[in-house]
């Protein structure tokens, strides 16, 4: 009950609950194919697809809605998220990501495509503990479908709580810090605690 939110996922098995326990073994192309560890085991979007790949389900958001236009959408999440930690997930991490990482120019020089329409990044509001809103400044029909990939992951894989400290927006003994870890920059020691920034495949 402690670790559980209050109205978790409820996976649906195809055909029968597996056999737990055994080996998986899978083929990896480089350091750089982490798409497939996200997609196997960390696929922890807003939304994902089901299980035989023909729709959105809600996934960490419970709910989502869309204006007529396509412009705006608005996630709801689960309440009662936590990190691996325990310590909570909400709107906050997901604004931490939009904040202090996406909209940062050293970690994030250049805005990933299927974030930027006409040419204009989108912009994430926080509306309440729970709710965030993504606003573009054009339609934008394929959003759900899109976040679903393994580089929707970016969205809600920051942990505010724990990676603050290693930003310097956050830490002002941030060049101490770097020097303690043996980095050249605060940009790598973040890297270092969280991996590349927007390089999802």
């Amino acid at each position: 009950d402690d670790r559980l939110p209050l109205n978790p996922v409820l996976v649906q098995p195809v055909d029968k609950i597996g056999n737990y326990g055994g080996t998986w073994r899978m083929g990896m192309k480089s350091s750089r194919d982490h798409a497939i560890f996200i997609r196997h085991l960390a696929y922890e979007n807003l939304l994902r697809w089901d299980a035989q790949w023909t729709k959105v389900i809600p996934n960490l958001a419970q709910k989502y809605s869309v204006n007529e236009s396509f412009t705006e959408y608005t996630f709801t999440l689960r309440k009662g998220l936590k990190w691996s930690d325990g310590a909570p997930f909400d709107a906050d991490d997901i604004l931490f990501w939009y904040e202090d990482v996406f909209s940062n120019e050293e970690l994030s020089p250049t805005q990933p495509n299927w974030l930027v329409v006409e040419g204009q990044p989108v912009v994430v509001k926080k509306i309440d503990k729970h709710k965030v809103k993504f606003i573009f400044s054009a339609p934008y029909g394929l959003f759900p479908q899109v976040i679903c990939k393994p580089f929707g992951s970016e969205i809600t894989n920051y942990p505010k709580h724990y990676l603050k400290k290693f930003h310097k927006k956050y830490n002002h003994d941030i060049d101490e810090l770097v020097k303690q870890q043996g980095f050249e920059s605060w940009v790598e020691l973040f890297i270092s605690k969280n991996g590349p920034v927007g390089s999802i495949d």
